[in-house]
């Protein structure tokens, strides 16, 4: 009895050990995609946040082209009134309504010149990091392909020239030789 009570324990433990490999590989693979899950949801999230930055930018300067819009207009409008009231035959760039007009104006154009700029450092930042991840993925691959490469070398290659092959060789160079 105590050998059946041996054999059935090591039955057992045998068991448990192929059920804790299972798990272990059933918990590696939700470790490996949990992680992958992990990482592309960053790569969204700042994916969402860089498209974001710019809709934000894009939105102020279209705002911007409004307002320098409305100021051309009122510019335009100061002009009317003044020449139709016949008050002043000339207008200047030192008067001080367009002065200030004028200041307004070339304010929002910088303002939307730091915008396209912003734009772009966040294009530029988004391009660097897809060129690093692909640099990053190249070098990986190489490393893959390398090691594919070497295991291909150690395989024994199989000679696929036959006598059937050298016959036609042989063959071949006669007809040619009898052309000339």
């Amino acid at each position: 009895m105590a050998v059946k009570k041996d054999t059935s324990s090591e039955k057992n433990n045998e068991a448990k050990k192929g059920r804790s490999e299972s798990w272990d590989k059933i918990l590696s693979f939700l470790e490996r995609g949990f992680a992958a899950s992990k990482k592309g949801l960053k790569n969204a999230g700042s994916a969402i946040s860089d498209f974001g930055d710019k809709s934000v930018l894009r939105i102020e300067n279209s705002q911007i082209k409004g307002k320098i819009e409305k100021n051309f207009a009122k510019l335009g409008e100061y002009a009317y009134n003044l020449f139709s009231s016949k008050k002043s035959s000339s207008l200047t760039a030192k008067d001080q309504t367009v002065k200030a007009i004028i200041a307004d104006i070339d304010a929002l154009y910088l303002q939307e010149l730091q915008n396209k700029k912003s734009i772009k450092a966040v294009d530029e930042k988004k391009s660097s990091k897809k060129k690093t991840e692909s640099s990053k993925r190249t070098a990986s691959e190489n490393k893959v392909s390398k090691g594919r490469s070497e295991a291909l070398k150690k395989v024994p290659q199989k000679k696929t020239a036959s006598r059937k092959t050298a016959a036609v060789k042989k063959t071949a160079s006669r007809k040619t030789s009898s052309k000339k």
